[in-house]
């Protein structure tokens, strides 16, 4: 008898801490080729410890979120980090279906030297300085 109101107390409790949270699924998509889907992009709730990684559709799922507003981060090296603001609400999925686009290089802010040695054989390195638009 102990045992059975262990047993229920214990899928009581589950049932319980299952409805009182939600969660977040959605696909990462890249802008810049045909919408292939973005594999590995890493997924990181702000200011929490809920991570993940796309899989290899792009797909991705955090679950048991405490209900309330969210900042999600979605980063692809090469491509643009993306922050949206969310709502999780209880019971709920919250999806989303986002796209990053490639980083851009201003080629004309993109400057470098040639390596070179001066008249006194001293070997001067490459300055290359990186510009975002």
């Amino acid at each position: 008898m102990k045992n059975a109101f262990l047993l229920s107390l214990f899928l009581f409790t589950v049932a319980l801490y299952a409805q009182e949270h939600g969660s977040i699924s959605g696909n990462i998509m890249d802008n810049e080729l045909y919408n292939e889907p973005l594999v590995f992009a890493n997924i990181e709730l702000k200011n929490t410890s809920f991570q993940t990684q796309t899989n290899f559709r792009g797909n991705f799922e955090i679950e048991g979120i405490t209900p309330g507003s969210y900042t999600l981060i979605v980063r692809y090296p090469g491509y643009e980090s993306l922050e949206l603001h969310l709502l999780v609400k209880q019971n709920e999925i919250t999806r989303i279906h986002k796209e990053l686009s490639a980083i851009k290089i201003n080629l004309i802010d993109l400057i470098s030297e040639e390596t070179r040695k001066d008249e006194l054989g001293i070997k001067i390195t490459a300055n290359l300085r990186q510009g975002r638009k």
